[in-house]
């Protein structure tokens, strides 16, 4: 955020939401969600489908980490 000169208070002020909310998702506390999603495509010109991936990549990315090995292991495929 430091090269739009931002810190979380003046966004969470541009997105019209508690600090404390962005705070959560910075700390990895919280998830994107429609809403704010919404709020962020808004405010930076891009679209909610944008930040929903990201969340959506971050999550596959932990699940991943945590259980991918053990699916991998256990779960069969399907013959085609």
């Amino acid at each position: 955020m430091a090269p739009l000169r931002l810190d979380a208070g003046r966004l969470a002020q541009a997105l019209d939401v508690p600090s404390e909310r962005l705070d959560a998702l910075m700390a990895d506390q919280g998830p994107v969600t429609s809403d704010l999603a919404l709020r962020l495509a808004r405010c930076f010109r891009t679209s909610p489908q944008f930040w929903l991936s990201l969340q959506s990549a971050y999550d596959l990315s932990l699940a991943h980490a945590a259980h991918g090995a053990e699916i991998e292991a256990r779960v069969q495929p399907l013959a085609a």
